[in-house]
């Protein structure tokens, strides 16, 4: 038996998809679905919370699933059918006597409560969670005699929190988006919305219909959003394909009843014939084409001569054991068994991990993203030679390379050595080395491509002006540093925030509370932070060296934020270098969570500012550089660079953003908070 390493990856992504003609490829980005041309040029979003895309086989328009959090009961019982939500309205009646005895059964412990009751606990399948949001919209009463009545007031406390965060439902949605150019003709047809996971849609490469997976069953609906739906088959594990001609799919159906996370799984691949009369599907017989171990998540693509690709583990029947390292095999027909895909340097040349691969149009070759690593291997299917186009430089691929046609491969690296900034880039066979493809984009476009290892911790540099604590040595008529910075102390000693933003100026005189002299831009204010209880710790005039100071003396202490935002920088480049200005901003973030060690901290970096006397644009630059150089990858913090945002074209500060060339405008401040507002939504719903 030889012994099998089971590989140690993360998730990979389909994230880029290139329209049948080549001409423009669909990008997940974390502002939404953007096209990109050629050329790497971005389009303005044109759907928000998509999780897949698919293109129509005309080019024309988009298969898209979408997915988001909704917090009240009347919104989901709008959007989802009604077999569901009546479902979940029976668990929520008979939630709190299950709550009750399920807290007396794990003696309070809401960690085993959570793993060991409502986890496994299921109506049809539909998540707990959303019975719980169910209860507190619609049954208010019910909702707080259920709180009051578990005691302890300790565990009450507990329960209440926990409950709190967990009532949500996240909804799914499957839809059809017609283009415009590079806007949507209209608002998506909806073909499915459910509680239940929905995966993987895909149209048929001939027919009016496509094909998705819901929990494990797969379906095949009529792109038209008709009810005449046909179930393919159940257990359907991984990633399934249509063959050529769209009259059949392929996909591997699990022999147990749960996919072990650990482990060899044994599967059948098999291929089931789908016929299409008047636009409605039916479901032809199922036809065994091969068996195989896993130690991933099966892949099946289709060639274009109809032969059935994946990779998996050679086993030994009937005993199950592994016979060797995992590679690639190709089935015809007649449940005879697959043949392996020879490789010239022998199989063991192959990455250890073969679960995220893409195949050409044509079905020359193969890309493989080894999701234990950032390598980037092409192998030739007819020749078995094996060409690493992109080596490993010591993160984890989270995305899956993309075809544009049969010779040209984007794939996510890291560009060189040393670099923590992923992209996308350009390759071609035939020797030349692989080139940028997002090299423009901004950085929160990439943020996420790939698994980075975790950096040196910030730490505060001994010895620099901007790392020094100081209290400000400016006090103005209309302004009174020391009296802000005692106001909230007394705030924090009375309320609690979730969030806190630290600043300068431009923070301070935006809006909220503690209120400022002045307020610039209230409405845009609320508008970032509805629903939120804010603290706003901005001060005009402040340098890094005196947020240190300020969070050294109080200001983060006795409370409990679940963000920590910081935007701060901007008063120090006329006066320091970019490498202080960065080292001080490192030492404000490393500061920030030695204090709120729970928070997620979301950096933003410097806005340009215009200035005649120095070229402070450049500074700023910068400093954004080296903040996303020395600081990306590490869990708790988030770095953002939206400069780019209050840029002309040509790179200079838009003036129709600011007031004064440092300051921002309402219109800017709108900008501001709506990237604010996106980023701390997301990072408090995770």
């Amino acid at each position: 038996m030889v012994a099998l390493a089971l590989a140690a990856g993360c998730t990979v992504e389909e994230r880029m998809v290139w329209s049948p003609d080549g001409s423009r490829a669909a990008v997940e980005l974390p502002s939404g679905l953007c096209l990109a041309d050629t050329n790497g040029v971005l389009s303005a979003p044109i759907a928000s919370d998509v999780t897949h895309a698919a293109w129509l086989p005309d080019g024309r328009g988009l298969v898209l699933l979408r997915e988001w959090a909704v917090t009240n009961w009347a919104e989901v019982r709008r959007l989802v059918p009604p077999d569901e939500t009546v479902s979940v309205e029976v668990l929520a009646g008979a939630l709190p006597g299950l709550l009750k005895s399920a807290l007396a059964a794990v003696s309070n412990d809401f960690d085993a409560l959570s793993s060991k009751v409502f986890e496994p606990l299921s109506v049809g399948d539909l998540p707990w969670e959303a019975s719980v949001l169910c209860l507190r919209g619609e049954h208010p009463q019910a909702w707080t005699e259920m709180l009051n009545s578990i005691e302890p007031a300790a565990a009450r406390a507990e329960a209440t929190e926990k409950l709190r965060d967990a009532g949500q439902a996240v909804v799914r949605e499957i839809g059809v988006i017609r283009l415009d150019g590079d806007r949507p003709a209209g608002p998506p047809l909806v073909i499915a919305r459910s509680l239940r996971k929905l995966a993987e849609p895909r149209p048929s490469p001939s027919g009016p219909v496509l094909a998705f997976l819901r929990d494990d069953v797969l379906t095949v609906a009529p792109l038209d959003g008709g009810t005449g739906r046909v179930t393919i088959a159940e257990r359907i594990t991984g990633s399934y394909d249509w063959t050529p001609d769209g009259r059949a799919l392929v996909f591997a159906v699990r022999l147990a009843k749960e996919w072990e996370t650990s482990g060899i799984n044994l599967a059948h691949i098999q291929r089931c014939a789908v016929a299409v009369s008047n636009g409605t599907p039916t479901a032809g017989a199922d036809e065994p084409l091969a068996m195989s171990g896993f130690a991933f998540l099966p892949r099946v693509r289709c060639l274009p001569d109809g032969r059935v690709l994946f990779a998996g583990v050679p086993m030994t029947l009937p005993s199950a054991e592994v016979a060797g390292a995992a590679r690639f095999y190709v089935a015809g027909g007649g449940g005879t068994n697959a043949g392996p895909v020879p490789v010239a340097a022998g199989a063991a040349a192959l990455p250890a991990d073969l679960g995220a691969f893409a195949v050409s149009p044509d079905g020359a070759r193969i890309a493989i993203a080894e999701s234990g690593s950032d390598s980037i291997a092409v192998l030739d299917l007819a020749t078995g030679a094996l060409e690493v186009v992109s080596p490993g430089r010591g993160s984890k691929s989270r995305t899956l390379p993309a075809w544009r046609g049969n010779r040209e491969l984007f794939f996510v690296a890291l560009p060189a050595p040393g670099s923590r900034r992923p992209g996308w880039m350009r390759w071609s066979p035939g020797g030349a080395a692989p080139v940028a493809f997002s090299a423009g984009w901004p950085a929160a476009a990439v943020d996420g491509l790939m698994e980075l290892p975790s950096p040196e911790a910030p730490k505060r540099a001994a010895g620099l002006p901007t790392t020094t604590p100081v209290s400000q040595d400016r006090d103005r008529a209309i302004y009174n540093w020391q009296a802000r910075h005692e106001e909230i102390l007394a705030r924090h000693r009375e309320m609690k925030p979730d969030v806190v933003i630290i600043g300068d100026s431009i923070i301070h005189y935006w809006g909220g509370e503690p209120k400022a002299p002045m307020a610039w831009a209230p409405q845009a204010w609320s508008n970032c932070f509805a629903g939120l209880k804010v603290t706003n710790l901005g001060y005009g005039w402040d340098r890094t060296e005196n947020v240190l100071w300020r969070i050294d003396h109080g200001e983060l202490d006795g409370i409990a934020p679940k963000a920590i935002v910081i935007k701060i920088g901007t008063n120090n480049t006329g006066i320091n270098t970019p490498e202080e200005i960065a080292a001080g901003i490192e030492a404000v973030c490393a500061a920030a969570h030695a204090k709120q060690p729970d928070a997620k901290i979301l950096l933003f970096g410097l806005l340009a500012r215009k200035d005649e006397k120095a070229p402070r644009p450049v500074i700023t630059d910068k400093v954004n550089r080296l903040l996303i150089d020395r600081l990306s990858g590490i869990p708790w913090l988030t770095v953002r660079d939206i400069g780019d945002l209050f840029r002309n074209p040509d790179g200079t500060p838009n003036a129709k953003l600011f007031s004064d060339g440092v300051h921002v405008n309402p219109a800017g401040y709108e900008i501001l908070g709506a990237a604010i507002r996106e980023s701390v939504s997301g990072l408090i719903a995770r």
